[in-house]
């Protein structure tokens, strides 16, 4: 496995699931499903950084309409590797994702769910339908 790659994902198809997680073991890339009751969690956390604390359950959990997936660690290169991988297996990333940085690892992984939809939005100028 190369050190520091990981992907942090909440697909919502499980096949799509399985043929994602195919794809990142051949690549030798760590992977990370996020479950429903983790999405209020810090992506830092989530990712096993230092000092990144775990959050309280929510109340009430979030619910994501579009899978989503975090890239810890990744080259530019490497990222490049990975999407072309993907798309090769029949599974293209999917339009929510985002690199790990400094300034969203302290964010929930609900956050920037709603964050990413935001800027599609914005460079897009539509709502996406879920």
């Amino acid at each position: 496995m190369n050190t520091g790659e990981l992907v942090l994902h909440r697909f919502l198809d499980p096949a799509y699931a399985a043929r994602a997680e195919e794809v990142f073991a051949a690549l030798g890339v760590g992977s990370r499903p996020v479950a429903a009751s983790e999405a209020a969690q810090s992506v830092g956390y989530l990712a096993g950084l230092p000092g990144h604390e775990s959050a309280p359950r929510p109340l009430v959990l979030p619910e994501f309409d579009e899978s989503i997936m975090v890239l810890c660690g990744f080259s530019r290169a490497r990222m490049d590797v990975l999407f072309d991988a993907m798309r090769g297996a029949g599974v293209p990333p999917p339009g929510r994702k985002a690199i790990l940085t400094p300034t969203n690892m302290g964010w929930t992984l609900d956050a920037l769910y709603e964050e990413l939809g935001r800027e599609h939005e914005a460079m897009h100028g539509q709502k996406k339908n879920g």
